[in-house]
């Protein structure tokens, strides 16, 4: 999957000059990671497509019309994504209303692209990729999944697995849905460094382990399920859970 980039300005000729500071930032990292890059420059709010809110980065100008509503609405909807806000330092005030939508940085215009680059470069930096999104196909609905956000794969009926998600805000905190994909396919395309495979037939996110019970083998997730660890991932398990000493 593409890593979707969003940059919202309403002058066209700034926004084309930020899409090239983006395209040249990776340019230097040369990782072939980050070879798919889609860039969208949007101006008019009402025609964002729902996929929007799923990007992985937003730079928004500090000159756009309600911009602290905007970055605050990102945040809830996506806050694994970092925002930038860029502009002059005036247009930056009042800063405690920026820091609603937990911006990662501020770019300083008046400083120059290379600013906006090498903040680019911490953005783009390993722990950032382990923050993509899953797409699952689940009937006719496509959503696109946060992977912090979710608990579990676990293998469902013949040819499907079931994928346990967080909704933050919503009445029921834990979701489930159900796609066409084997465990197997599932763990290819998460991060390994947050998702831990304890059984043919389960795979749990690291984040959302409440307990690690050596004796009865089974782990314990945020949401009050119990899944058993094989034999043959019980080793594997306990050597990435030794602070879960129970």
């Amino acid at each position: 999957m593409p890593y979707q980039f969003v940059i919202c300005d309403g002058r066209s000729e700034r926004q084309d000059t930020v899409a090239s500071i983006v395209e040249e930032a990776f340019a230097r990292l040369d990782w072939k990671s980050f070879r798919q890059v889609r860039i969208s420059t949007l101006t008019e709010r009402p025609l964002w497509p729902r996929t929007v809110f799923y990007s992985h980065l937003f730079l928004l100008s500090l000159e756009l019309d309600g911009v602290t509503e905007l970055g605050w609405e990102l945040y809830r909807k996506n806050h694994w994504a970092p925002i930038v806000f860029y502009g002059t330092r005036e247009q930056a005030e009042p800063i405690n209303d920026l820091l609603r939508a937990r911006p990662a940085a501020f770019w300083n215009t008046e400083n120059g692209g290379e600013e906006l680059r090498k903040l680019l470069q911490i953005q783009l930096s390993p722990p950032f990729l382990s923050l993509s999104i899953l797409p699952v196909e689940t009937g006719n609905q496509r959503l696109y999944l946060p992977q912090p956000s979710i608990l579990s794969v676990v293998t469902g009926r013949p040819h499907y697995v079931d994928v346990c998600y967080e909704k933050r805000g919503a009445v029921e905190r834990f979701c489930r849905v159900s796609c066409r994909a084997t465990v197997n396919e599932m763990e290819k395309a998460l991060s390994p460094s947050r998702f831990l495979r304890i059984h043919k037939s389960f795979l749990v996110g690291l984040r959302y382990i409440r307990r690690f019970d050596k004796r009865s083998r089974r782990i314990e997730l945020a949401n009050g399920e119990s899944l058993p660890i094989s034999d043959r991932y019980y080793a594997e398990v306990r050597e990435r859970l030794l602070f879960f000493d129970a």
